[in-house]
């Protein structure tokens, strides 16, 4: 892994010494003009202790190019010697301060070397000022490792935002976004039990919990408990609703429900959501009709619910209405492009309007989905058992 990240790393400094090369301005064969060229293949064929050789001797010639000390800089770091390497870039620095790259370099030196202090400054001024440089990603993630180190929450959640803009798929981003996230929720549910323990909100996040395990009768009985310390929580009636109906979906459980989304409605008439939930309770009940009227109205409330248009695609599919119906869960799909339910309903449309061949594209995204979302959905429940379980949330939690 760490050869193929200097590989990477003097791949993309190759462009830098080319353009060092041309701004000399030196005949051909001139002797510093050679060994930039000698230097340049050792880097591309990853020999870096000729690199820094070559680099040394053409600072011999010219101590003033600033261009010849940050790229021995580059072929010291690649040697893992981060002292000289910094030493390199801090003079290529003094040289020509417009060297901004070489700012970002020099931080990642000074914190291999150890040197976190003197490090961060320059790190972090070079990673704001990298813009698509290939050692962006590398200072990024450092940066990141040091401000979680330190607790500097503000200026982590900064840096990762910015990673995940600039690299949304990679791995290494992703991990150091899921690091940072769930770390943060941890220590606030921790201080959520130490401040406030029994409280409508550590109850609501213990329901929450509960559902992201599929055990909804003891979620229902968490949401109850906060419902009864805090009759106007926000969205607790909904969740409430919900999980009554995953739970109980007997007739009992849905008048249930059903009065649960009224006391949320009355609190909140624009709550898209539980007019949804409203809506698949008539789907429920086997009034299409009505159904469809409360799933339109869903989406008029907030239009990039993609729930909601599934759920009028769905509807419009019962009606024999299949080129309405593909239409809503194509929308749906813009919304949300891996939305597993949106994909097997488009088939569904698909198919009775003779578009088989789009059919059975819509139905391998289906199962592809279907079988991603399986593994993440076993990985997501064991991050969440593993990062809080019941019994640190209190005596409440596991009952």
């Amino acid at each position: 892994m760490r050869m193929q990240r200097q590989a990477n790393v003097a791949e993309g400094l190759l462009a830098i010494v080319c353009l060092t090369v041309q701004a000399l301005g030196m005949p051909s064969g001139d002797p510093i003009e050679t060994r930039f060229r000698n230097a340049q293949l050792a880097l591309a064929e990853h020999r870096y202790d000729i690199a820094a050789r070559e680099f040394e001797a053409i600072i011999g010639m010219d101590a003033g190019l600033a261009g010849a000390h940050a790229n021995l800089g580059v072929a010291r770091y690649l040697q893992a010697d981060y002292n000289r390497a910094a030493t390199a870039f801090r003079r290529a620095l003094e040289l020509d301060p417009s060297l901004k790259n070489a700012e970002l370099y020099l931080g990642l030196s000074q914190a291999r070397a150890g040197k976190i202090e003197e490090a961060l400054p320059s790190l972090s001024q070079g990673f704001w000022n990298a813009g698509d440089d290939p050692w962006r990603l590398q200072g990024g993630l450092l940066l990141a490792e040091l401000y979680s180190a330190r607790q500097e929450d503000e200026k982590l959640v900064d840096v990762v935002r910015a990673l995940k803009q600039a690299f949304p798929k990679n791995a290494d981003v992703l991990y150091m976004a899921y690091r940072l996230y769930s770390d943060m929720g941890a220590r606030a549910i921790s201080d959520l039990v130490r401040e406030a323990p029994g409280s409508a909100r550590l109850h609501q996040v213990t329901a929450e919990l509960l559902v992201s395990e599929g055990d909804y009768p003891r979620a229902v009985r968490q949401y109850r408990k906060a419902l009864e310390l805090a009759p106007q929580l926000p969205g607790a009636n909904r969740a409430l609703a919900v999980a009554i109906l995953n739970s109980s979906p007997d007739e009992a459980g849905i008048r249930e429900a059903q009065q649960a989304l009224e006391r949320e409605l009355s609190l909140n008439p624009r709550d898209a959501e539980s007019v949804y939930q409203m809506g698949e309770i008539s789907w429920r009940r086997g009034n299409e009709d009505a159904a469809l009227e409360l799933y339109a109205k869903a989406v008029e409330l907030q239009p990039r619910f993609s729930e909601g248009l599934i759920a009028i695609g769905k509807a419009l599919i019962a009606r024999g209405d299949f080129e309405r119906a593909a239409r809503h869960l194509q929308d749906a799909l813009q919304i949300d492009s891996e939305n597993e339910v949106a994909h097997y309903r488009l088939a569904q449309a698909y198919r009775q309007l003779g578009r088989v061949d789009e059919a059975v594209k819509q139905l391998e995204e289906f199962r592809r989905i279907r079988s991603t979302s399986e593994a993440l959905g076993a990985i997501y429940r064991q991050v969440q058992r593993s990062t809080v379980s019941s019994g640190d949330l209190g005596t409440e939690g596991a009952r």
